[in-house]
């Protein structure tokens, strides 16, 4: 890779790289690659700031990635947190098994429209060239290189290398890898936008709650905001179920929630895809990163934290000269990699899931804390999923 190609963004049809996707894996690996003297592009089909359905829960493992990148500093991050979550409650379908308050670090609740966009921000004033509003159709290798055709521009843009941040239905991994299957999952964020008087009175969630049963492999949550709440459902497992029945359980959620007529002025939703997990994160100079990667955890859901850490990976292996070797996925499979852990988050949901061992998880969970102090060690980065199982599956003393 050329580190000393002429920059000028704002005219420039060949690149280092080109990054599909500005969310926060495109964004992470778009602001290493410029830091450090990269000729880089992201095009991003919206424009931003664009909404986001997503709980907008940041580990302390993420908040690591952002302040060790440089991505962010400590103020700035303090600027993104609408509040800091220490409690935790998990139902078995409606019915209130426990709660957990930790004495550690919380989890940072964030608005995705700001943070998104502040990141992309950050990555072009590193000096990546940012072309919003504008999808990808076509990606084709040439010349040892690759070829990017746009919706609107007549000319294509070409690069060196290509990383993959455009989401679970990725143009790029669809294109160019192997494994191309995209599960649709029946999963609806529903983001509720109402005064607190609008809510039973006593009803208003001031934790994290987690219900799990509402739907086979499928779990809700309801996340609170300063002045809002996020209640969602859906799936881990490419399963089928009907438009009803997410629909019910949605409702069911929402009014043991305190929900009382919204308006539909109120409501925003989504249809939440996911992926298989792509085994080396890409192939060549070409990286997966983010869903793109299919590295959403399946447990908890939870997929900022990994779409930062594998951004930041594909750019520091494009930096190190490109993997040709598989270089980059065997690292993110280390112990402490978003692969690795994206893996065994798969493994781990049939404990919560399956329905010969989901009693048995409900009765773990009501019955002890270890769950819940092993699951902030989890998003704090201190222990992987293999040991908070080791914790989960042991015998209460």
């Amino acid at each position: 890779m050329s580190r000393h190609a002429t920059r000028n963004p704002g005219q420039a049809k060949t690149f280092d790289v080109a990054i599909v996707g500005g969310g926060p894996a495109g964004s992470a690996a778009g602001f290493l690659l410029a830091s450090s003297g990269a000729n880089v592009c992201i095009v991003e089909r919206s424009s931003f700031p664009r909404y986001k359905v997503c709980g907008g829960a940041l580990s302390e493992r993420s908040c690591k990635a952002l302040l060790s990148s440089g991505l962010l500093d400590e103020r700035e991050l303090e600027g993104q947190t609408v509040l800091v979550e220490r409690t935790l409650a998990c139902f078995d379908g409606l019915r209130r098994l426990r709660s957990f308050t930790t004495s550690g670090p919380g989890i940072r609740m964030i608005d995705r429209t700001a943070f998104d966009a502040l990141l992309l921000e950050k990555a072009r004033a590193a000096g990546a060239c940012v072309i919003e509003g504008e999808a990808v159709t076509s990606v084709v290798r040439r010349d040892g290189g690759f070829r990017l055709v746009l919706r609107q521009r007549d000319e294509p843009l070409s690069s060196e290398f290509l990383v993959g941040a455009d989401g679970a239905a990725s143009t790029v991994r669809r294109q160019l890898t192997r494994r191309r299957g995209v599960g649709v999952l029946p999963a609806v964020g529903l983001q509720i936008r109402v005064p607190r008087e609008r809510l039973e009175s006593g009803a208003i969630p001031e934790e994290l709650r987690i219900h799990f049963g509402l739907l086979p492999y499928g779990y809700g949550w309801v996340f609170p905001g300063r002045d809002n709440v996020l209640i969602g459902i859906g799936g881990v497992e490419r399963r089928r179920h009907s438009a009803l029945r997410v629909r019910s359980a949605l409702l069911s959620l929402a009014g043991e929630t305190g929900v009382t007529e919204p308006g539909a002025e109120a409501l925003e939703g989504a249809v939440i895809t996911l992926c298989g997990l792509e085994p080396s994160l890409g192939s060549g100079r070409v990286f997966l990163a983010g869903d793109a990667g299919g590295l959403v955890d399946r447990v908890s859901g939870e997929g900022i934290g990994s779409a930062i850490e594998s951004g930041l990976l594909s750019a520091g292996m494009i930096l190190e000269g490109g993997d040709r070797n598989g270089v980059s996925g065997k690292r993110a499979g280390a112990p402490n990699g978003c692969l690795r852990r994206a893996r065994e988050s798969r493994l781990c949901s049939h404990l919560l899931y399956h329905p010969l061992l989901r009693r048995r998880a409900m009765r773990r969970l009501a019955e002890t804390d270890k769950f819940y102090r092993g699951y902030w060690d989890l998003l704090s980065g201190s222990v992987g999923y293999a040991g908070l199982m080791r914790r989960f599956l042991r015998r209460t003393e």
